[in-house]
């Protein structure tokens, strides 16, 4: 068993075990129990000590470990350099010690900080290129910058180099920090002191050059016998004479001593004469260089150059130029400056010669550094002309000397040409467009002109509109200021974000916020509606049914009648008005029949003009007959108040308002409202006003919903998108045809509805009458009292009953006593639909009307599935009740056929 359960991880720590075990005196202590007992203490033995050099073997390697973490932590904390991790946006996520020193900051207090406030404000912008770099591109990226140590107090430059890198699936920047303002100084120094000695040389060849042109015109006049000797002097001393065979002659001792070197050569090129500079400069002794050959000093592929030289000295007489020579220190980069003189029939040249091998190196430097710099630079322009953002340089006087591609782009969109922004004064391109903020309001520029004057800002939004196409954009900027040595403003970098997309994106987000604050306000409206439409439709059917019946027995009695007439027509206002309410929050669907406007129209016109204000003038142009279209009234009326409320608002309250009517015929291929509409014959209905008009900018957005020039709180902006919803949904189209001054005109087009509709239009006002047995169901003892009375007048038997249980048991008790039920919907005990699925239960296509003040439970369709013939909202007048009783009754008639 304990074999079985041994792991026989470490064979060889096993094989030990055993022999520490013998060597141990290999005795295990004797059990009088069974033998089995006594191997099970011997492998127990065993594996103890298995596990003590198990322990051993972990605890030594656990040292190590150690040891080698805590050297490489010591090489991290304490290198020569800063390391740093920053994340995309530039947090510190880790440092050094060193890095820490750098800055002279406590490592936790820069940990999870941002960098940027560590660099100078010249260097801020550099920062972020150098971050955007490296996560863009592999490699190592280096960049120098302006860091600030001891919370600002001093600033030291530095050099960053970066790499890309990946920790815990995110992106991360590693960094070497790098103090290099000793380096860079110690290099201006050097520039400096190659720059002076640069000069000193210059000037002792000037002056030995003037010195050497004197006394060639002294020798040449000797040569001539004009002089026979040389005065030097005039002082205290008294003057010299000097021969040129005399040892002591004046310019020789100054060719002696020059720094530069001196020799004279032949037609042939060979040196007969050489000062000691010359031969101190080669490494070659005077003696070897006399009589030997210039050429052979020269490296090989000068050889060229110094010829040309020698035939330019002979020619223009004074010549310089630039060759290199060996010497015993290696190649030497030399200024030559000579002339050709004729002596005693023996051309000769001679030549001053200055070591410029400094001067070179000191160029070749400068060279590198222009390349390198040219390098950064051309880097720098490709990393601006890839960002996304429109970068600026604009210098202090006001010119813009650099724009990348996206700000031409900007700027291209706005309405200013590209191709013109270089070297233009930005004050220059402020009148070509307009600046405003993003709310609408004067934009302020002097916050914009403080980074002239050494102040930053960041992150100003503007808004720019194009003045040709009237397009508005949006931007966001930010500046900072770039100094010079003596911390004067040198010029300006301007970064530019287009934020159009993410403005819109807001607008319209708070369009679809405002939208659904005000389907909110639709629901709310609604369900207030739907709350009162069943009790307040009810009390309009007792108003409105018994005002019809006493409008029957008032014959004769004009004034009577006339009085009831008006509560008839109020009545159908108030049921048109909860119909609308209800229809307006989608509680019920708008029902379409034929109609005639005319009378609509009249109608509307009367109630115009006591609604709005006196001193505007409504007239009708009514020019048509042939006026019926397939419409709901209340929409239609809907759409005349809704303009005429608006036409009033747009004449301040005082003008002309003509309601017009006609009929006009479109054939495809003509001018069209409506590029979808089809040919035909239409009735043109229109709205005209004589108030302020609008702009062609005001036409195109006024059918938008939420879209008003009302001031704040006057206006919701739905009242157009309302009218032009309606006429869509009719089939029709609406036009405006407005200038600003001169009023506007509004046309709606809907189809005619042909001669078979204005026939059906007509029948409609017919009265019908029967003799069949009606069921009258409701709770409501006004409704029931009233609606079997003009059921009765109409001359139909009716039975009443109180509610669904009596009717459905009077029902039953004669299933062929009725040959109609009207059932009210909402009752108690059970509802008109369910009283209707029993009696049909008991006679099957038994014709039922249902009818109801208002209830959300059943719609049109759902009583149509329950078997119920025709569907009635209350209030209903007379001759609605008559033409749907006479209609299921007939059809019922044709179907037992």
């Amino acid at each position: 068993m304990a074999k079985q359960r041994s792991p026989r991880k470490f064979p060889e720590l096993r094989k030990k075990a055993e022999k520490l075990n013998e060597e141990n005196g290999g005795k295990v202590p004797r059990i009088s129990y069974k033998k089995d007992l006594q191997g099970l203490s011997h492998e127990l033995s065993l594996y103890h000590i298995e596990l003590e050099m198990q322990n051993d073997e972990l605890r030594r390697s656990q040292e190590k470990l150690e040891e080698s973490r805590s050297r490489y932590v010591d090489l991290y904390e304490y290198a020569p350099v800063g390391y740093l991790t920053f994340d995309e946006k530039g947090v510190v996520l880790d440092l050094n010690l060193t890095a820490a020193h750098l800055l002279g900051l406590d490592r936790t207090f820069l940990l999870n900080k941002p960098f940027s406030p560590l660099t100078a404000p010249e260097s801020q912008d550099a920062f972020y290129l150098h971050r955007r770099e490296a996560l863009r591109s592999p490699g190592t990226h280096t960049c120098e910058l302006m860091l600030r140590r001891n919370r600002g107090q001093e600033h030291f430059l530095a050099r960053l180099e970066s790499v890309a890198a990946q920790s815990n699936g995110a992106a991360v920047i590693r960094t070497v920090l790098t103090d290099i303002t000793e380096r860079k100084q110690a290099l201006e120094t050097r520039s400096q002191e190659l720059e002076k000695k640069v000069k000193e040389r210059t000037a002792d060849v000037e002056e030995l050059q003037k010195r050497l042109e004197e006394a060639e015109q002294i020798i040449e006049a000797i040569r001539r016998g004009d002089v026979d000797a040389v005065v030097v002097g005039s002082g205290e001393e008294g003057s010299r004479i000097y021969t040129l065979e005399g040892p002591d002659h004046p310019y020789r001792n100054i060719v002696e001593t020059m720094n530069a070197g001196a020799v004279t050569i032949n037609e042939q090129g060979i040196i007969f004469y050489s000062n000691g500079a010359f031969s101190n400069m080669t490494g070659i002794p005077l003696q070897t260089l006399l009589g030997s050959s210039f050429k052979d000093l020269l490296v090989p592929e000068d050889l060229p150059l110094f010829l040309d030289f020698v035939k330019k000295a002979r020619e223009a007489d004074k010549t310089t130029g630039e060759v290199a020579i060996r010497s015993d220190k290696g190649k030497l980069f030399v200024r030559l400056a000579g002339s050709s003189r004729t002596a005693y029939g023996i051309e000769t040249t001679c030549i001053v010669i200055t070591d410029i091998s400094a001067l070179k190196s000191a160029e070749e430097s400068s060279r590198k550094e222009a390349m390198q710099a040219k390098r950064e630079r051309d880097r720098l322009m490709t990393l601006i002309d890839s960002m996304n953002e429109g970068v600026w340089f604009t210098h202090a006087d006001g010119r813009i000397v650099l724009a990348n591609s996206v700000a031409k782009s900007q700027a291209a969109e706005v309405g200013i040409d590209p191709d013109a922004l270089l070297q233009s004064q930005w004050s220059s391109l402020l009148p070509q467009i307009d600046m405003f903020a993003p709310g609408g309001t004067s934009l302020q520029m002097k916050p914009f002109l403080r980074v002239f004057r050494g102040k930053p800002f960041h992150g100003a939004e503007i808004a720019l509109r194009n003045r040709t196409t009237g397009e508005v954009f949006y931007r966001r900027i930010s500046a900072n200021p770039i100094f010079d040595s003596e911390k004067r403003v040198e010029g300006v970098i301007t970064v530019v974000q287009d934020i159009t997309a993410e403005k819109r994106a807001t607008d319209e987000k708070a369009q679809l916020e405002e939208r659904l604050r005000q389907s909110q306000k639709m629901e709310a409206i609604g369900t207030l509606a739907g709350g009162i439409a069943h009790d307040f439709n009810n009390m309009l059917a007792v108003i409105m049914g018994n005002a019809e019946l006493a409008l029957d027995d008032a014959e004769g009695n004009h004034g009577v009648k006339r009085n009831i007439e008006q509560i008839v027509k109020a009545s159908k206002r108030a049921r048109d008005l909860i119909k609308q309410i209800l229809t307006f929050s989608r509680k019920t669907a708008a029902g379409k029949n034929p109609l005639n406007l005319t009378p609509l129209i009249k109608e509307t016109h009367k109630l115009l003009r006591g609604s709005l204000p006196s001193t505007i003038t409504i007239g009708l142009d009514i020019e048509t007959e042939s006026d019926t279209v397939t419409a709901d009234p209340t929409q239609i009326q809907q759409i005349l108040v809704n303009l005429a409320t608006n036409a009033a608002y747009a004449m301040h309250d005082k003008g002309i308002l003509t309601i017009g009517l006609s009929n006009v015929t479109l054939q495809q291929g003509g001018p069209l409202p409506d590029p979808e509409m089809p040919s035909g014959t239409y009735v043109k209905l229109t709205v005209r006003d004589t108030g302020k008009g609008m702009s062609d900018k005001i036409k195109r957005r006024i059918f938008e919903p939420f879209f008003t020039t009302k001031p704040s709180g006057q206006g919701t902006g739905m009242g157009l998108a309302v009218v032009y919803g309606i006429v869509k949904s009719h089939g029709g189209a609406i036009t405006v045809e407005s200038e600003p001054g001169k009023g506007s005109n509004f046309t709606v087009f809907l189809p005619h509805a042909g001669e078979q509709a204005e026939e059906e239009a007509k029948v409609r006002g017919r009265m019908s009458y029967g003799k069949e047995r009606v069921l009258l169901v409701d709770d409501e003892e006004f409704v029931i009292e009233m609606t079997s009375q003009m059921l009765m007048n109409l001359g139909y038997e009716v039975t009443t009953a109180r509610n669904g249980s009596e009717a459905l048991k009077m029902f039953l008790d004669r299933p062929s006593g009725f040959d109609l039920v009207i059932t009210d919907q909402t009752m108690p005990g059970i509802t008109g639909v369910d009283l209707a699925e029993k009696m049909l239960e008991a006679r099957e296509d038994f014709p039922i009307i249902l009818f109801t003040g208002y209830s959300e439970t059943v719609s049109p369709e759902k009583a149509k599935a329950a078997g119920i013939r025709e569907f009635v909202m209350k209030p209903f007048t007379k001759r609605e009740i008559a033409k749907t009783v006479r209609r299921v009754l007939d059809a019922e008639k044709e179907r037992a056929k």
